[in-house]
């Protein structure tokens, strides 16, 4: 085969709209890889062209550390004159093809050597003529042809790790490959940065075959993307060719490739905020990703239970380049353990942080890889008890669980685990462990409105006279003191009478005094004529002698008076007419006025 020759030309890209990863994906991250031995297995997807036509975009994780000559994936018809190979020869990358003008087509050798055995991620682009190679997200091989027609539709097999032409023989891959996407359209680099960390729809446009390669079951490798073009194992089987994944590949990622390092590079997510900071110049890019499930080994984790996302970099630059990872949980103000892998592979975590009271992790790594997960600390939950709801005129006593023996602070500045309220509010609780870890609950409380009774605090009986007492209120039930059930009850004598009216389960309890009151029945005629009728000025209603009494005649002269009244006054002394009394009570001092006829 003709070695790939290095042409530096200009090229137009044409804009294409950028692929995003949906929020509603489902987590995967990296799981599964194909292991193909170099020597005689690979994966057959048939003829079909996929609709591909003059514009193509072939991308794949790759780990390797052979230098022989190796084609990752291939649709490639030398006769006819059509078709592309991704492919690596002295450890180089190159996408090489023939486009139907008769010549032999490259992007040329990437500088950098991906036979290092560390994963690497290869796409090569043709568009308009032009055939590019980028590794890690870096243009590392471009030529323009001058041929725009180009054409790379092509009948031959899509293989993954291998090339055969009957004079050629075979040329296959040895290594691992992850998360193959072909398009039929050309990626801008920001695109190809954007989503060579990080998982994708499987209706993404124009995305013609999606090799995740989680699951080689019965020989069987699933296309995923719209198109579901499967492909099969050949001359190896699922335990051989199926091995975990390594490739720094999450959920959602998020990167740089500054000219400066003048920033922070930050993924945010609801539980944590990864970021990292202090990177060496020479640093060329940095892609930050998480996995939004746990990872399926926790080893090494403490509280593995706690860890509900994972994170993991990839870093473009040397080995030796340094960077410092910054890790601050969600909500957490105590601290916590910083636990770190290698990759996917690793069996087990270590732990490289840990902090008191502080919500920030540092760990500083010069690695080109590393996945990092999280345990927070955090203080035991606390929960306010007390009533919701409390009947007008009642307090409430709220409690405050502390699991953790820490210091309560209530909303009131109050330091006990109880504390009584009197008026509606929201009242919350902190407590904080000796730790400096602090939790927080709050509890409403609505103090409901007594219900307009009205019912009199005092009331007043008549001798012969009973009094009623009416304490009637909507929707409520009553109980009194005598036995009565009813809204209202008449009464006669004097006493302290209560009634406990209740509404809505809360109960009002309301005492009426009841005081004996002088209620004179006055007569206004009396006929002193020894028929035992009338025969006396007789004042019911009363208490005897407690009356003074005066009499007065038309012209305002007094004709009688008594000191203390005994009903005894006769008119004897005074010729028939109408009279005035007043009578004035020694208990009450009320005054009572009126006019008596006498009749003789």
């Amino acid at each position: 085969m003709p070695a790939c020759k290095l042409i530096a030309l200009s090229i137009l890209f044409s804009l294409i709209s950028t692929t995003l990863l949906p929020a509603s994906l489902k987590a995967q991250g990296a799981k599964g890889a194909i292991q193909l031995d170099g020597i005689n297995d690979y994966a057959d997807f048939g003829n079909n062209n996929r609709g591909i036509t003059d514009q193509l975009t072939v991308e794949a994780w790759v780990r390797t550390d052979s230098y022989g000559h190796h084609h990752i994936l291939t649709k490639y018809d030398r006769d006819a004159e059509n078709g592309f190979q991704l492919l690596i020869q002295n450890g180089k990358a190159c996408l090489a093809g023939r486009d139907g003008s008769g010549n032999y087509r490259s992007s040329g050798y990437s500088s950098t050597i991906v036979a290092d055995n560390n994963w690497h991620h290869l796409a090569g682009v043709v568009v308009n003529g032009t055939w590019m190679i980028y590794v890690d997200g870096v243009l590392e091989g471009k030529v323009e042809t001058g041929y725009p027609n180009t054409i790379l539709s092509s009948n031959e097999k899509l293989l993954l790790g291998n090339y055969y032409y009957v004079f050629l023989g075979n040329h296959f891959y040895k290594g691992q490959v992850d998360e193959v996407r072909i398009w039929k359209k050309a990626l801008t680099e920001e695109q190809i940065r954007q989503n060579m960390c990080s998982t994708l729809p499987a209706n993404a446009a124009d995305l013609v075959a999606y090799l995740k390669l989680d699951n080689l079951s019965e020989g069987v490798v699933v296309d995923h993307s719209s198109l579901k073009m499967n492909g099969r194992l050949v001359n190896t089987t699922p335990a051989v060719a199926g091995v975990t994944s390594g490739a720094p590949i999450g959920d959602k990622s998020v990167y740089r490739y500054p000219k400066k390092w003048d920033s922070s590079l930050e993924l945010v997510s609801n539980e944590a905020n990864f970021s990292v900071a202090g990177v060496d110049p020479a640093v060329q890019g940095f892609h930050l990703y998480t996995v939004q499930s746990p990872p399926a080994s926790t080893n090494g984790i403490k509280s593995p239970e706690k860890v509900k996302e994972y994170f993991g970099l990839f870093k473009v630059g040397a080995a030796g380049q340094k960077y410092k990872v910054h890790f601050r949980q969600a909500g957490s103000v105590c601290g916590g353990a910083l636990f770190r892998r290698q990759d996917n592979t690793a069996g087990t975590w270590s732990q490289v942080a840990d902090t008191v009271a502080s919500p920030l992790m540092l760990y500083t790594s010069s690695a080109n890889y590393g996945e990092f997960a999280v345990t927070p600390v955090t203080a035991s939950p606390i929960s306010i008890s007390g009533p919701g709801s409390v009947c007008a005129g009642s307090t409430a006593t709220l409690s405050v669980t502390n699991p953790d023996h820490g210091q309560i602070v209530w909303s009131t500045g109050d330091k006990t685990p109880e504390l009584t309220v009197t008026k509606s509010g929201t009242y919350w609780a902190e407590v904080t462990t000796a730790g400096g870890c602090t939790t927080r609950d709050e509890l409403t409380v609505m103090f409901e409105e007594e219900p307009g009774i009205l019912l009199p605090g005092e009331a007043f009986v008549c001798e012969r006279e009973p009094v009623q007492l009416d304490a009637t209120t909507e929707g409520a039930t009553y109980s009194w003191s005598n036995g009565q059930v009813t809204p209202s009850i008449k009464i006669s004598a004097p006493g302290i009478y209560t009634v406990t009216i209740t509404r809505e389960n809360c109960a009002y309890v309301k005492d009426i005094v009841v005081s004996g009151d002088e209620c004179p029945i006055i007569p206004n005629i009396i006929t002193p004529n020894g028929d035992g009728k009338n025969d006396s000025f007789v004042v019911n209603g009363v208490v005897g002698n407690t009356l003074e009494l005066k009499i007065f005649n038309r012209w305002g002269k007094s004709v009688y008076h008594s000191d203390r009244y005994d009903n005894s006054w006769s008119a004897a002394e005074v010729p028939t007419g109408v009279y005035y009394y007043q009578l004035t009570s020694s208990r009450t001092q009320k005054v009572y006025k009126g006019w008596l006829e006498v009749i003789k």
